[in-house]
């Protein structure tokens, strides 16, 4: 196994990093409510594209404390996934304009909530007045965007989230 110049086992310093994020009820709503994403981390993902999409990323009140309740996902939970860490590198360079940042876990950390954060917003002026299951209005803005004339990639993230929507049956 290899090891970085401190001597520590660079999968280890993964699992010692969380994020720290502001969870509102939307996180439940869209796992345990509506069943639209398994996990947490899927909501912050879809949020985090969402605000690089649409919004701002939160500098202040991201990490929740104020108005929203303070959450930690591990950023082994993004960079376990190819997709995920592959937009948290992207989403950490836009911010940072480094390309060291796309390695930085620490910069990952912070970068992920600064967008979910925003991302949240996002979802306020988009679905904030749907009333029941939002699945359907998500679906429908997902498909919009390859509709509004932005070509997109065949791999792109919201494609890949809409095929898991179908997956649900939607």
């Amino acid at each position: 196994m290899h090891q970085n110049q401190a001597g520590t086992d660079p999968h280890h310093v993964l699992t010692m990093v969380n994020v720290p994020y502001k969870k509102t009820q939307l996180y439940d709503e869209l796992t345990d409510g509506y069943e639209i994403f398994e996990h947490y981390y899927d909501v912050m993902m879809f949020l985090a594209v969402l605000c690089y999409r649409e919004g701002e990323p939160k500098t202040d009140d991201y990490k929740g404390g104020g108005e929203g309740e303070r959450g930690s996902i591990g950023i082994e939970r993004f960079h376990g996934n190819s997709h995920y860490h592959a937009i948290v590198a992207s989403l950490a360079y836009q911010r940072r304009g480094n390309p060291e940042a796309m390695a930085d876990v620490e910069v990952h950390a912070n970068v992920i909530p600064q967008y979910a954060a925003g991302g949240l917003e996002v979802y306020e002026e988009k679905f904030g007045d749907v009333a029941g299951d939002p699945t359907d209005a998500i679906a429908n803005y997902i498909n919009s965007c390859t509709e509004d004339g932005n070509p997109q990639r065949e791999d792109d993230e919201l494609q890949t989230i809409l095929r898991n929507f179908e997956g649900l049956g939607v």
